[in-house]
């Protein structure tokens, strides 16, 4: 996914966006800061500047050699500056400090957003075809050397099991993220027949059923932990690697530290007023917590219900830690691809999005224009072949009957049918093709 020549035209998909084998010996620990790895960045690059030199000393016309130093210069400037503005653009690992009820400092890892970003992804479950890794199971068939059935009788296609789909997916969620699986679990999840913990308990993968479907989930702490720049990196192998790939849940995340914007007071304020609001009938609004008796530990308001397509938290993290007199302030909203499609775009522009959920979100950014998830109009057409699996399935034993009794079909169609020679709504119309069995057409003279 990195673009390995520094002349290269295409697009960058990694967040080392030139030279990258160069960079491959940066650090992979996900908590590791900017300046790390751009410090360590520029140690390889004053590695490679020195080598590259050795070797212009060899040419022996000297107006040559100013040139080509030169240029090869401006080439490592442009690599440092790419990389220092390519990180810009991601969030930042970082630390808020809480204390408690006890005295003692409780230190909270959160992701700080992106430049010119207000949200953070939070959570994210997304599915993909398990045809995607069909090159792992070719690569495993070659020790065979044969493709198709052996003299045994049995399909080769049976020893690449769920379990070798769900690895292999494991592995590039290891490369995105910095943690793969850890073990199988022993039963499955969400129903899928098999599941498997992610490291440090950061989520979990799902395979076996749902029509051949791997899932993935990445909870809260992978969301925060994972590599710098895991967004980027996984849009970029679901537009190039990933079969049918489907964000089926994404939670954004706003922090709100000094409760300038957002607090449950104002949560409140705002279902009061409309700001929830989105047409038709009002969310559903309900303050749990000690906001009627309050007492330091916090409280939560719920826009929204569990089961629809948008639900929203506001909630008060800092008392959720323990100190009683915090004014931090998260703001979360949780999509599903119920009844909305999920643009894989998403994870690269997530406060437009954000933005978009209720009006009253349009305050925290009025430079940013709020993007809305396309609703999803559920399909009703049926086709023939399916009208007549579900008339045969719910009248075929009446029809038989029917037919044995009246013993003249064209009268028992009578019967049954309307006189209005009618379609039914949901029901498209059947075009018959009749090329095939006219004669050909007779050639030219």
């Amino acid at each position: 996914m990195s673009s390995n020549g520094i002349h290269s035209n295409r697009p960058t998909f990694s967040t080392f966006p030139l030279w990258g084998k160069l960079f491959s010996d940066v650090s992979n620990n996900p908590l590791s800061n900017t300046g790390e790895k751009i410090a360590d960045a520029q140690k390889l690059l004053t590695q490679l500047r020195k080598s590259q030199i050795e070797n212009i000393v060899t040419i022996e016309d000297q107006d040559e050699k100013q040139i080509i130093t030169a240029q090869f210069d401006a080439e490592i400037k442009r690599v440092i500056e790419t990389l220092q503005l390519g990180y810009r653009d991601y969030p930042l690992l970082d630390t808020k400090m809480v204390i408690n009820d006890r005295g003692e400092a409780v230190h909270q890892l959160f992701r700080r957003p992106a430049t010119n970003e207000l949200v953070v992804t939070d959570f994210l479950n997304f599915t993909i075809h398990k045809s995607t890794f069909d090159s792992v199971k070719k690569e495993k068939l070659k020790i065979y050397n044969k493709i198709n059935d052996n003299d045994q009788g049995f399909k080769l296609d049976s020893l690449f099991t769920d379990s070798d789909y769900a690895y292999a997916c494991g592995e590039v969620i290891q490369d995105i993220f910095g943690f793969g699986i850890s073990s199988k679990m022993p039963n499955g999840l969400n129903y899928y027949k098999h599941a498997y913990t992610l490291e440090n308990n950061c989520g979990f993968i799902c395979i076996g059923g749902q029509n051949d479907t791997i899932m993935v989930s990445i909870n809260g702490l992978g969301c925060t932990i994972g590599k710098y720049g895991w967004e980027e990196d996984l849009h970029a192998w679901f537009k190039l690697f990933a079969t049918r790939p489907k964000i089926t849940r994404l939670d954004l995340a706003f922090d709100d530290f000094e409760s300038d914007f957002a607090s449950v007071n104002w949560a409140k304020e705002q279902h009061e007023i409309g700001g929830f609001k989105m047409g038709g009938r009002p969310p559903k609004f309900n303050i749990i917590g000690d906001y009627w008796s309050p007492d330091g530990s916090g409280s939560t308001a719920y826009i929204g219900t569990r089961t629809s397509s948008k639900m929203c938290r506001i909630y008060e993290k800092g008392k959720q830690l323990g100190q009683k007199d915090s004014p931090w302030t998260r703001v979360e909203v949780e999509y599903k691809a119920k009844d909305m499609h999920i643009p894989l775009d998403a994870l690269l522009r997530p406060t437009q999005h954000f933005l978009a959920a209720y009006p009253c979100f349009h305050g925290f950014d009025y430079a940013t224009k709020p993007c809305k998830f396309e609703t999803i109009k559920k399909a009703a057409d049926i086709t023939w072949e399916k009208a007549i699996s579900v008339t045969r399935h719910q009248f075929g034993k009446y029809l038989s009957a029917f037919r044995s009794f009246y013993e003249d079909d064209s009268f028992l169609l009578d019967i049954l049918t309307e006189e209005k020679h009618q379609y039914p709504t949901r029901l498209k119309e059947l075009y018959l093709n009749y090329l095939p069995s006219m004669p050909p057409a007779p050639l030219p003279a």
